[in-house]
């Protein structure tokens, strides 16, 4: 079974120690017995937490007893299981989804106290666990604000305080540099693609086979006929991100890709490729609704995927696509087949971004678009790939 990444195996709460902000793949989580919503993290992201639990609680020890070091850090081992139990105990005991979490910690609260109380090497201990703890907390409220449209205005009004606050309290070259950062930070995190900043776009599906899926934008086109056939020729599918003006103006071409079997996709109602960037979350909304409805009224599904025109995904792009029920989707393989029409430079573009799960990009419409798949299904065939779409994807074509 192929999920993208947003679709990870689930953790069950009861072994996750906090983390700092993470890439896409693997979403940060805040504390101990956090509700089971949050996939496990990988090997390596355990280590800083758990060293500066095991720290703490050595601290803690040291505060308490007068131990020296050596003797409170292999006693902080017993006082970090005692405190994962303790806060079992209480989630086994009282119903309510957040008890463990808090009892852990209250717990590690009154260890950081301790901690602090015992001076020297303790207190930089507890110092060191704060900040980690801080960190965290203020990823797990940013990665919460930023799923809500809300939440999202919140945070992009909230930002831009920031300037104004550096320049009541340091002055007009502080205000200036917050501004410069501020834009930096935006801008970046609207057109870098891969930026996980405002939300993370599906970029590849789990899978150690040579699978990849194979994505396609703009249509409905004059030259759908001939993409579809050429994609029937191999038997393969592919998804189709659809702009909505163009499918009601080729409505049988919309029939014909959903019969062959793909998937379909929103690709915004009328593309406003130079400004999608810059919209506020009503006209976002707009162009993912009206689209929506094209597509539901030719196909009788309503599209599970979507794709910002460029792939712009501005701070309130994620939280209006996750209120209508959309998954935004990226690439790991981007041909730049609509700003250079030399074949050769867009396969070897394409062959870059393969990897075992990688989502690949191409478009339709352009005068080289059918050489560019065409020789592309060659090169998958001759260097062993499969296209695959991910389960997850196909369920619009189940309902």
């Amino acid at each position: 079974m192929h999920q993208p990444d947003n679709n990870l195996s689930h953790t069950d709460g009861r072994l996750a120690l906090m983390r700092l902000l993470t890439p896409p793949e693997v979403r940060p989580e805040c504390g101990h017995f956090f509700p089971a919503h949050l996939p496990v993290p990988r090997r390596w992201e355990w280590v800083v937490p758990f060293l500066l639990t095991w720290a703490l609680a050595a601290a803690g020890v040291a505060a308490l007893t007068g131990w020296d070091w050596p003797g409170a850090t292999v006693a902080g081992v017993v006082v970090i299981h005692a405190v994962v139990f303790a806060g079992s105990a209480v989630a086994l005991s009282v119903a309510h989804s957040m008890a463990g979490t808090v009892t852990v910690h209250l717990l590690l609260a009154l260890l950081g106290w301790l901690a602090w109380c015992g001076g020297g090497w303790m207190k930089t201990a507890a110092l060191s666990a704060a900040g980690f703890w801080a960190a965290n907390g203020l990823a797990w409220l940013w990665l919460r604000l930023r799923e809500s449209v809300r939440g999202s205005v919140i945070l992009f009004c909230a930002l831009h305080l920031l300037p104004v606050a550096a320049g009541m309290y340091g002055g007009a070259g502080w205000a200036l540099a917050a501004v410069a950062v501020l834009g930096l930070l935006f801008t970046g995190s609207t057109f870098l693609h891969g930026a996980y900043l405002f939300g993370a776009p599906v970029r590849r599906f789990p899978t150690a086979k040579r699978e990849v899926c194979l994505t396609i934008d703009d249509g409905p086109c004059a030259d759908t006929p001939e993409v579809l056939a050429l994609l029937a020729e191999r038997g393969q599918r592919a998804v189709f991100f659809l702009i909505g003006d163009r499918a009601r103006e080729r409505p049988e071409q919309v029939q014909r890709i959903v019969a062959a079997g793909h998937v379909v996709g929103n690709h915004t109602q009328t593309h406003p490729a130079h400004w999608f960037w810059s919209y506020a979350p009503g006209p976002l909304r707009r162009e993912m609704v009206r689209c929506q409805e094209t597509l539901e009224h030719l196909t009788g599904n309503r599209p599970q995927l979507f794709r910002a025109p460029v792939g712009f995904y501005n701070p309130f792009c994620h939280a209006v696509a996750a209120e209508q029920q959309l998954t935004c989707a990226g690439w790991r393989g981007h041909s730049r087949d609509g700003v250079c029409g030399d074949v050769d430079r867009v396969l070897s573009r394409l062959r870059q971004g393969l990897q075992p799960g990688s989502i690949l990009l191409i478009h339709q419409g352009l005068p080289h678009s059918l050489a560019v798949l065409q020789r592309l299904l060659e090169m998958l065939e001759r260097e062993g790939w499969t296209l695959t779409i991910p389960d997850a994807w196909d369920q619009a074509l189940q309902r």
